[in-house]
């Protein structure tokens, strides 16, 4: 349906419907993660928005390629084009497209560790959600509100957010959101230091994240999974996970998910002794997040300097040299390398 669109005459398409259309179908293409195929949606439903004068259309072009933006890591691109989108949509009185620009800027905040700003959109968008009656969009706003709230250790009433979101989508019977509301609370868990448990919350939605086909939101299960496994000392397990986590992104630049379960993966590597796999990975990922003014959580910051350290005690001079190598290599070729070093690894087990 996508191509169809893209392939129509510009001139003869330029119509509000159409833009409509490729809004429509950028969105599809995100959640797919066809992310190439999104963004050329969503730019050409703006360039025809603009030159309607639709301030609608260009809300949702914006918001789209906004999402996009955030999905690939450019926070600072997310921002501008959902700061913009908040404004057309706040001038239009479009409560419903005001709330999702809330939503947007929320996320994007708090992936820049802006977890008081995030706070502040969540909220807004909570009180609307409220005020409207709008049970899903309300479902949410408190899973996102609540996850920001344990960002900032106030552990109470991110989990009373974060369980009321879980009931509203129970009765609504949101699948998806279910899975995403639950993954949030464990990591409730994870951040009050109960891996276990959190390990285990993760583990069990990993089913249901298969079924729904959802790339992104079966990436994020395994990653946490990955997260609680390196936490719980089982690097082997979280290996895997990184590796599955990456597999299920492998049509997806090299967005943030990627990024963060790839220094997850370089942290399962340093573990299982593969020292110039890892120093490689952690070379292109830190080239990546300074690129893209994305720091790391406090908690992976700390194991990302304690892996330096063992790293430079292991590697001497020879670790600026891999550091450098790995930022100049993608992310899906030191991928690559460790699925090649996995398989050697099996196949001298299993001939042992």
């Amino acid at each position: 349906m996508l191509e169809s669109l893209l392939a129509a005459p510009g001139a003869a398409a330029a119509t509000a419907s159409r833009a409509a259309a490729l809004n429509a179908a950028g969105t599809l293409a995100a959640m797919l993660g066809n992310h190439a195929a999104a963004r050329r949606a969503h730019e050409e439903a703006l360039t025809i928005a603009t030159a309607l004068a639709s301030s609608g259309g260009m809300a949702r072009a914006l918001d789209g390629l906004g999402s996009v933006a955030w999905r690939a890591g450019d926070n600072a691109a997310a921002r501008s084009y959902h700061t913009e989108a908040l404004r057309l949509n706040r001038g239009l009185g479009d409560r419903l497209a005001v709330a999702q620009s809330l939503s947007d800027l929320g996320s994007v905040a708090y992936r820049a560790g802006e977890f008081s700003e995030a706070r502040g959109y969540f909220l807004e968008h909570v009180d609307m959600a409220r005020t409207q009656g709008d049970r899903a969009s309300l479902a949410g706003a408190l899973s996102n509100l609540g996850i920001a709230e344990v960002a900032l250790a106030e552990f109470d009433a991110g989990r009373a957010h974060l369980e009321e979101s879980i009931a509203i989508r129970e009765t609504l019977r949101d699948r998806r959101g279910l899975v995403r509301a639950r993954l949030n609370l464990g990591m409730l868990d994870y951040k009050r230091g109960d891996y276990s448990h959190a390990c285990t919350m993760f583990a069990s939605l990993l089913p249901e994240a298969r079924v729904l086909g959802d790339a992104d939101m079966l990436a994020t299960a395994l990653n946490n999974v990955a997260l609680a496994k390196l936490e719980l000392g089982d690097a082997a397990a979280a290996h895997r996970h990184c590796l599955e986590g990456l597999a299920t992104l492998r049509l997806e630049p090299e967005s943030y998910l990627k990024l963060t379960l790839s220094d997850h993966l370089a942290l399962a590597e340093l573990a299982l002794g593969h020292h110039q796999q890892a120093a490689l990975l952690l070379g292109a990922t830190s080239a990546l997040r300074a690129a893209k003014l994305l720091p790391r959580t406090p908690r992976l910051r700390a194991h990302y300097e304690a892996g330096m350290q063992r790293l430079h005690a292991l590697l001497g001079p020879s670790l600026d040299d891999l550091l450098s190598r790995g930022a100049s290599m993608s992310l899906d070729e030191l991928v690559a390398l460790a699925l090649a070093i996995r398989e050697a690894d099996d196949h001298q087990t299993g001939s042992s």
